[in-house]
């Protein structure tokens, strides 16, 4: 198709899908409130969120990987804050 709808951007992505994407952060941006954040600080001082974080194996990392989706509201506030699931190890500062 010729329309300027489906015409790649620099990154390869169709134009009309990153569009899509950018509206998609750009509301879960909006959706972090300070309850959100509040929750998210939970799931950072958990010990078992924590020693999944770190040693990304064994129970805790499969507990995690299996309740974050959709029962742990710390766990899905985590995520919306981070922008990374609950189990996925943290950054290092630099």
């Amino acid at each position: 198709m010729k329309d300027g709808r489906y015409l790649s951007n620099r990154g390869g992505t169709p134009l009309f899908l990153s569009v899509i994407l950018r509206e998609k952060k750009d509301m879960s941006l909006k959706s972090a409130t300070r309850f959100d954040q509040a929750l998210a600080r939970v799931c950072e001082i958990c010990p078992v969120c924590s020693q999944a974080r770190r040693e990304q194996e064994g129970i805790a990392f499969r507990i995690v990987r299996n309740v974050e989706e959709g029962i742990c509201p710390f766990c899905m506030a985590y995520e919306r804050i981070h922008g990374r699931k609950a189990h996925e190890p943290s950054l290092p500062y630099t």
